[in-house]
């Protein structure tokens, strides 16, 4: 092989080298923006399918009036009366723990600004009030409140600050999966219930 020869294969390499390298860099570049595309949105939807019942608009949560609460929804197009989960409140908490009486809603919503749950649950239906108290029984009064409400379209309904789970029925286990979730986590003041209740 003669001197001229090596050198155009030696050049012919060493262009070939050159030019692999941008696509290497181009290729590696668009491989981890993908994986970053992939992650985020994985991500995202795995968080959106944690949640349990509904985000509401929050109120600010002063210790004076005017008492105004969201207590109107739209779920799947119908308009639905819930009970409130944030907004003004009384500087007093309500009592924890099952209640077995009307909920004061300016005393519990300021049980949800310290990261109470809220169990609202249709008057005069002893069978319901029953299995709410035997839950509040199992799983502990701490950062817990429950009594009836009647100015609701639900048969049950659990609230923290800015959210609720809305049931025609009672379930036990959806409501145990909501408590878990946002005891003690949601609200202005949330760990200021695990010392009080």
């Amino acid at each position: 092989m003669t001197p001229s020869r090596k050198r155009n294969q030696y050049n012919s390499t060493q262009s070939q080298s050159k030019n692999s390298l941008p696509i290497k860099i181009l290729l590696t570049a668009i491989i981890i923006v993908s994986i970053g595309i992939i992650s985020i949105v994985a991500y995202s939807t795995q968080s959106d399918s944690e949640e349990i019942g509904f985000q509401l608009p929050l109120r600010e949560g002063l210790h004076s009036p005017p008492y105004i609460y969201t207590l109107d929804i739209l779920v799947d197009d119908e308009p639905k009366r819930i009970p409130p989960t944030s907004g003004n409140h009384f500087e007093m908490l309500s009592r924890w723990g099952f209640l077995g009486a009307p909920l004061v809603p300016e005393n519990v919503v300021h049980n949800m600004e310290h990261g109470g749950v809220v169990l609202w649950y249709q008057p005069n239906q002893p069978k319901l009030a029953g299995s709410v108290n035997q839950l509040i029984e199992e799983i502990g009064q701490k950062c817990m409140v429950a009594g009836s409400y009647k100015d609701m379209s639900y048969a049950i309904a659990a609230t923290v600050w800015g959210r609720i789970l809305p049931l025609e029925n009672f379930d036990a286990e959806e409501i145990k999966e909501f408590i878990s979730k946002y005891r003690g986590s949601q609200g202005p003041e949330a760990p200021l219930c695990k010392s009080q209740s």
